[in-house]
C-alpha cells in the first residue's frame, strides 16, 4: 500500500537528489512516460540526470531526440521511480523545458513540478537490494552534465 506525501518530495528524496549533494550514487532511476499508442515506455536514467534544489521541484537532463525525451516532449508528464531502500518513491510530475538551458549541451533540460509523491515500503518486505549501473565509463560525462545542471539550479533559484 502505498502513502501519499502530497506534491512535496519527502527530505530522504531531496537529500539524495539535491544539487549540494555531490556524492551521486550510481543508482537506477526510472522515468515512465507514455508512447503514442498509450503504452507504458521506460526510460533508465542517473542521478546525475535528475537534480533538486527544494522539495517542490526537479530537473531532468534528458538526452535530444530520444524516444524517452519525445514521449516526455508528448504528454508533458511522466513518473519518476527512485530506489530509497527500504522504500520506493513515485514521483508523478508535470514538466516543462527548462527557460534559459544551453542548446549546445545533447540534453534537453525539463523542469517538472510534482503532483503526487507517493511511497511504497513494507516492514514485511522491504527493499534490500536496487539496480545499479557501472559508471566508469561514463563518469566524467555524468559529472560535467550534472555539474551544469547544479549551475543552472543556483543561478535561476532567484527567479
Amino acid at each position: 500500500m502505498s502513502t501519499s506525501y502530497g506534491d512535496r518530495l519527502p527530505q530522504k528524496a531531496v537529500d539524495f537528489l539535491h544539487f549540494n549533494n555531490r556524492n551521486r550514487k550510481n543508482s537506477a532511476i526510472f522515468l515512465v512516460t507514455a508512447d503514442p499508442d498509450g503504452f507504458p515506455h521506460v526510460a533508465l536514467l542517473s542521478p546525475y540526470q535528475v537534480v533538486t534544489g527544494s522539495d517542490h521541484e526537479l530537473y531532468l537532463a534528458v538526452h535530444k531526440g530520444t524516444r524517452s525525451q519525445q514521449f516526455l516532449h508528448m504528454h508533458m508528464k511522466g513518473t519518476l521511480i527512485l530506489q530509497l531502500q527500504p522504500a520506493v518513491e513515485y514521483l508523478k510530475i508535470s514538466v516543462h523545458e527548462a527557460s534559459g538551458w544551453d542548446s549546445r549541451n545533447d540534453e534537453i533540460l525539463y523542469r517538472a513540478v510534482p503532483t503526487e509523491v507517493l511511497e511504497d515500503y513494507s516492514d514485511k518486505a522491504p527493499f534490500i537490494s536496487e539496480l545499479l549501473f557501472d559508471q566508469k565509463n561514463i563518469y566524467e560525462r555524468y559529472r560535467a552534465g550534472f555539474e551544469e545542471t547544479a549551475a543552472y539550479i543556483i543561478s535561476h533559484q532567484s527567479s
